[in-house]
């Protein structure tokens, strides 16, 4: 269809009712029927975005707040909650196609500790 390639929406699904109107359709007049719906339906919808995120936990000493915060904005994260002291713990949330390159620059930052909490 058309319509879902100019949208770029993926993983959907679209629910036709016909009800009986007295009407023979026959095969491909079924087929615009439906189709004709489902994109009179994707045009009038509210598109919302929905993605797959992943939570870590950062624990780190002062000194390394710095290069934590700039791997931050260089991928601007989310920050659900920070806790600063002499040991700092922050929450990030990201999406999960981010992984690799998120944890690989964190990964190059010394005397830190990161800790997958969930996926929403």
């Amino acid at each position: 269809m058309n319509v879902l390639l100019s949208k770029e929406i993926t993983n959907i699904l679209v629910v036709v009712v016909r009800y009986w109107g007295g009407t023979l359709l026959g095969v491909p007049g079924l087929i615009n029927a439906y189709k004709s719906a489902t994109e009179e339906a994707l045009v009038n919808a509210e598109i919302i975005e929905k993605t797959v995120n992943e939570i870590y936990q950062i624990t780190y000493g002062y000194v390394q707040m710095n290069d934590i915060m700039k791997v931050i904005k260089d991928f601007d994260l989310k920050i659900i909650n920070q806790k600063f002291d002499n040991q700092c713990v922050i929450e990030i949330e990201f999406r999960t196609s981010l992984s690799p390159q998120v944890l690989g620059k964190l990964d190059k930052i010394d005397e830190i500790e990161v800790e997958f909490l969930r996926s929403v």
